[in-house]
């Protein structure tokens, strides 16, 4: 090892740091929605053999298997088995490396069910879905540039959560900085690494000598700044030196849960209920016109009513209780067999799983902070934009099919405002020198919709479809009433090519009372009967999940000013303004 490291210039404890086993552990954000879930891999190429495996011992046994004192065994794998697999959710920060190599491949992902294990789903109200975070290791900044004896040395951190590892700045390799110095001089400069010590979990200190004397950059480009942008380059090693340091890999996947609940619809009818219709229907005209709905009707209202509650479910539903997470979901109240007045059965008040809640839409959009309440503040065109290129990015690296042609649905009021804030956007960027014509009409859709459709000068070549319908319309009606319209008024920005209702099971089960053979054979009673009158009830469940595989990819706008949306006030932030919304650059101006 000595003379290893006299060749090399590494001292023992530089050595083993280069080629110990992994120490990254499993965190909790790996099963987390919102936050990405990014750990180094195991170095492959160090110190690693059979004897550095560990192996359960017996005094452990209990521990993993048991947990507590109740001898409780644990269900191991409820966190890990997998039901499906989503989209990768986040920006892609792309290089120059597809358009040099001038090759474009396109991977096709797409969602696949498996099986569901329906024992493991009963104890679990939740199925799991496999998601990828981007490994953007591509940019990072540096800060605290200070003199280290004839070296620079500098802190740097991801600007895309990478955890720092050595291995990805390696003695010898060459790194680019972009800075600028106090006078305001851009500056462009090349290092070659000395050395690195990591410092947290994604901070690590670089030791750094001087590549700049041959530049033919004025020497105010080239002095050593505090503060940038760091990029990392390539070695310059010869086939006879030696060198076989591998770079580090990353694991960027997340066990995503989405909550499941079951839902049920019930149908009555009644033998005498059908008798005292049928009496009325024959000798009852007021009755027989006014007070009665017949089965067609009543099965049809039923079945809307039902629709509706469960598109308002699918929006608006939230966790059961505190305990709905993968932490605490063995606390959630328990669903417990029914007990039996007449029959002792040995499955009365049996635990048969954990009832959570279908966590709709915007409460998952809520999660991510993907909801902003304007306090009824006026809505910026120029902010609203910088927040479509995030979710432009998003949704290209993801590979949406809405990535350019972007839907914004609201109530056609909204949509009016909104198309004459167009107007004075377009107005602003020509400085009233540009005349274009814009269809007064709007066009019609499927199902009830209508859409306007502008194209933005920022980000270039996106489209914007703004959609209205009458269920935004009646709401905004009904909040009118109930005085607090404001809070109706939305800009809802969905990608549903990627937010979808999850059907896990449904069942279907008509259960018939007054079944005289059954009754007689319980009690003798009955055994002189010849009829008895009967009910029968219809059951329809589902079990269903609310899908949103990509939270980044969609934004709800809402409780903002009936003013037209300012179209000419240049903006540099983005929607949500009080949250990380994971914009790729620091600061994006639209105007």
């Amino acid at each position: 090892m000595g003379r290893w490291n006299d060749r090399l210039k590494y001292t023992d404890t530089e050595c083993y740091a280069l080629h110990k086993p992994s120490t990254m552990a499993l965190t909790s954000n790996s099963f987390k929605k919102c936050t990405p879930s990014l750990s180094t891999n195991i170095k492959q190429c160090g110190t690693v053999s059979l004897c550095t495996a560990d192996p359960i011992e017996d005094d452990e046994l209990e521990t993993i298997f048991g947990g507590d004192t109740s001898n409780n065994y644990k269900i191991n794998d409820a966190l890990f088995k997998l039901d499906f697999e989503i989209k990768m959710c986040g920006t892609v920060q792309n290089g120059l490396y597809d358009f040099l190599m001038a090759n474009k491949v396109k991977m096709d992902r797409k969602v696949q069910t498996d099986s569901l294990n329906s024992g493991l789903l009963q104890i679990r109200p939740f199925v799991l879905a496999r998601q990828y975070d981007p490994i953007n290791h591509i940019y990072y900044k540096f800060s605290a540039g200070t003199a280290s004896g004839a070296n620079w040395q500098v802190t740097v951190e991801s600007t895309d959560s990478i955890p720092f590892d050595i291995r990805s700045f390696q003695a010898g390799e060459i790194v680019y900085v972009t800075g600028l110095t106090a006078g305001g001089t851009s500056v462009r400069t090349a290092y070659s690494i000395v050395s690195s010590v990591a410092a947290t979990g994604n901070t690590g200190t670089l030791v750094l000598t001087g590549q700049n004397a041959a530049s033919n950059l004025p020497s105010s480009r080239t002095e050593d700044v505090t503060s940038g942008l760091l990029i990392r380059g390539t070695n310059n090693k010869s086939d006879y030196e030696e060198f076989c340091n591998e770079a580090a890999a990353f694991n960027s996947a997340r066990n995503v849960p989405f909550w499941t609940q079951t839902s049920r619809t019930s149908m009555c009818r009644s033998t005498t209920y059908d008798k005292w219709r049928k009496l009325l229907l024959e000798s009852n005209q007021l009755y027989r016109e006014f007070g009665d709905v017949d089965e067609i009707e009543k099965n049809k209202q039923l079945g809307a009513d039902w629709q509706t509650r469960m598109v308002n479910s699918f929006f608006w539903n939230k966790p059961i209780s505190t305990n709905q997470t993968t932490a605490l979901y063995n606390s959630l109240d328990d669903i417990d067999t029914p007990t039996s007045a007449i029959f002792n059965l040995n499955s009365e008040a049996e635990c048969v799983g954990k009832r959570a809640n279908a966590v709709g839409i915007y409460e998952q959009l809520a999660e991510c902070n993907r909801i902003d309440d304007l306090q009824g503040a006026q809505v910026n065109l120029n902010t609203l934009f910088n927040s479509l290129y995030d979710i432009m990015r998003v949704r290209e690296s993801s590979g949406s099919s809405a990535s350019r042609s972007i839907d914004i649905f609201t109530d056609s009021l909204t949509a009016e405002r909104f198309n004459q804030g167009m107007l004075a956007y377009f107005k602003a960027k020509s400085l009233d020198t540009m005349r274009i014509n814009i269809d007064g009409a709007s066009t019609k859709a499927e199902f009830g919709f209508n859409y306007r459709t502008y194209n933005l000068f920022y980000p270039q070549g996106v489209t914007i479809n703004v959609i209205t319908h009458n269920f935004f319309d009646d709401a905004i009606t009904a909040a009118t009433a109930a005085g607090v319209t404001a809070a109706e008024r939305r800009l809802w920005i969905l990608d549903f090519s990627c937010i979808y209702p999850g059907v896990i099971a449904s069942n279907r089960v008509v259960n018939k009372t007054g079944d005289l053979q059954a009754l007689a054979a319980v009690d003798q009673s009955y055994a002189c009967v010849m009829n008895v009158l009967s009910k029968e009830n219809t059951l329809t469940s589902t079990t269903w999940t609310v899908v949103v595989e990509c939270p980044k990819a969609s934004l709800v706008l809402e409780n903002f000013s009936d003013a037209v949306p300012d179209g000419s006030t240049a903006s540099s932030v983005s929607y949500p303004i009080d949250g990380d919304t994971e914009t790729t650059t620091t600061t994006t101006t639209a105007a």
